[in-house]
């Protein structure tokens, strides 16, 4: 545990000092902060027998570092958090969580350089084992996960004819557990028509990846080619053919190889809604897609559905407790323990609170996704009503197995005051692979105030319950929280 709170927190602070000197001179703020929070649970490790209540101190010291420059900007939230238990003193530990983004431009127009870092934790497996909300339960089903990446990447154009960008992103993943070391390399080239081709717009693009994980080694290359026609303003429609490549050492990871193509259309009738779908052949069977949003001024709309290969890194960085923020008309999903987005354009607390996504375990491998994700939010009077539903198939190509996903919440956030909110919150979580199933269900309620720009607080009621096939993997859990956020 030393060894893995000090080589993450190094991290943080190397992350920290080097973002300075590529974004340059321009507007800093560094911002101090800490986390106190006091827990009471019943079945605090989530068991079936032999259930243990537990009072729980959480105390997380961290700091947040914004800065935009001549060259570009930075976002760095580090925070260490230490877990104290009363039930048990071997259960005390601390957690790391790091969220780290760098753009900046090194030659005006042509060449950029992207970063990102993340630490934090994930549960590793949605069936499996007991699975909490947030990561205070001790268990043994959750592992730290590092991530880093560096994207440089050159940009050019030549006249009204064409523009062109190339990139080439190194990607480090592990964790404690279940993904041991995985290294990756992604090289997109890509070409697309100028202004001179406003009517046809035409694109070419060559993606290749590889990546080298703990117990395999995959390759990945992919070239396409799009043409499109211009109907009017509003409508666009397009057609897509290239050619996929792998070599994954398993005739299952080499049938989602060879030729593809999609016809596609994209319609935006005004300024609030906007459409984009498509249908053909892919990955060796019918594929599609689909982006649908539509706002109103008091509602705000959206439906999407995807299917891509999703490797390793992909799977740290895109996986795990999420919170949903309604910010204006938007909706805004960061993950847990990340802070939230600026105060003064969201709500105080999340309109949905630590909803679970998209992976149903970590696996050290790459996946064929087909995931279809809805969200929805309707604000009336002092009331705002949020819903979400998310459902995922995954095929894991080294093994040959597949697995299921699905959550479904709903949440409203009644404001008591200028500072004062209550939210009720209710929300299903089913999870099934080859050799279980479990459905979790949680509802919660939680007052939060905030004191000033400085200082938030809130307290919270929720009763968490799993019904799992095997009835070793059935709990309940009631619990009682208050927490305060300060900044300085």
């Amino acid at each position: 545990m030393a060894n893995t709170v000090a080589r993450s927190s190094k991290l943080a602070v190397a992350i920290a000092g080097l973002f300075p000197a590529l974004v340059g001179a321009g507007n800093w703020q560094f911002t101090p902060t800490l986390t106190v929070l006091e827990r009471y649970s019943d079945n605090i490790s989530l068991t079936n027998a032999d259930q243990e209540s537990s009072f729980m101190t959480e105390v997380t010291p961290g700091f947040k570092l914004h800065g935009t420059g001549g060259r570009g900007h930075v976002s760095v939230d580090y925070g260490l958090q230490g877990l104290l238990y009363t039930h048990d003193g071997n259960a005390n530990t601390l957690n790391n969580r790091l969220n780290a983004v760098l753009h900046t431009e090194i030659l005006e127009d042509v060449f950029f350089l992207d970063a990102t870092a993340r630490v934090g934790q994930q549960h590793t497996s949605l069936v499996r084992g007991a699975v909490g909300i947030g990561n205070y339960n001790p268990t043994g089903n959750r592992a730290e996960t590092r991530a880093v990446s560096v994207t440089p990447s050159w940009r050019g154009r030549l006249g009204s004819t064409l523009d062109w960008d190339a990139r080439w992103q190194l990607t480090y993943a592990d964790s404690d557990r279940a993904i041991q070391g995985t290294t990756g390399s992604n090289v997109s080239v890509g070409v697309k028509s100028g202004s001179e081709f406003h009517q046809i717009p035409w694109s070419v693009s060559y993606t290749l990846r590889h990546y080298d994980g703990g117990t395999s080694a995959t390759r990945y290359s992919s070239m396409s080619g799009t043409a499109g026609y211009v109907v009017s303003p509003k409508t666009r429609l397009n057609l897509t053919v290239g050619r996929d490549s792998n070599n994954g050492g398993t005739s299952i990871y080499n049938k989602v190889g060879g030729a593809f193509w999609n016809i596609g259309l994209n319609w935006s009738p005004t300024l609030r809604t906007s459409l984009s779908a498509n249908a053909g052949y892919r990955h060796g069977g019918d594929s599609y897609g689909l982006n649908f949003s539509h706002r109103t001024r008091k509602t705000n709309w959206g439906v999407s559905y995807r299917e891509f290969l999703e490797d390793t890194f992909s799977q740290i960085t895109g996986t795990g407790a999420f919170d949903i923020y309604q910010c204006g008309a938007s909706l805004v999903i960061v993950p847990v323990g990340s802070g939230s987005p600026d105060p003064l354009e969201c709500g105080i607390e999340p309109a949905l609170p630590a909803q679970l996504l998209d992976s149903t375990e970590l696996v050290d491998q790459t996946t064929l996704q087909k995931r279809w994700s809805a969200t929805a939010s309707y604000k009336t009077g002092k009331s705002l009503f949020t819903g979400s539903f998310h459902k995922s198939n995954r095929m894991l190509l080294n093994s040959g197995e597949s697995d299921d996903y699905y959550s479904l919440a709903g949440n409203w956030t009644l404001q008591l005051g200028p500072r004062t909110a209550s939210t009720v919150s209710l929300y299903t979580i089913s999870a099934e692979s080859k050799a279980r199933q479990n459905d979790t269900w949680t509802i919660a309620w939680i007052l939060s105030r905030a004191y000033s720009k400085k200082a938030t607080g809130a307290l919270e009621l929720r009763r968490l319950e799993r019904d799992d096939e095997l009835s070793t993997g059935n709990y309940t859990e009631n619990s009682l929280m208050a927490r305060v956020n300060l900044s300085f």
